[in-house]
């Protein structure tokens, strides 16, 4: 089971990562710090990942925005009161249904 940090500790564990990575700490000080914090087994560091994972979470960060964005748009548009009735939207969808139906139907 992980153990749940505090805010603080978080915090301090963040700031012994980045001062160590910019040199400002030694290894031996990090060490002592994590392992107070994390355990003895804690990682020192992160493990790499590939590009392909760097860019499928880049396109997945740009697929969310655009995807806030389209939300955030409708949003806008139904807080301005264009609105489209329900059963206006249901009429042209039925009729597009059947157009499909019947453009399916396999002669006999």
């Amino acid at each position: 089971m992980a153990k749940t940090l505090s805010k603080l500790t978080e915090a301090l564990l963040e700031t012994a990562d980045e001062m160590h990575g910019a040199g400002l700490m030694g290894d031996d000080t990090y060490r002592k710090i994590t392992v107070r914090h994390l355990g003895p087994d804690a990682p020192l560091a992160a493990e790499p990942i590939t590009p392909e994972e760097i860019r499928r979470v880049r396109e997945e960060a740009e697929h969310n925005d655009r995807l806030r964005r389209q939300v955030q748009i409708g949003l806008d548009s139904a807080a301005a009161g264009r609105l489209i009735p329900a059963a206006e939207v249901e009429a042209k969808f039925a009729a597009r249904r059947a157009a499909t139906r019947q453009r399916l139907a396999v002669p006999e």
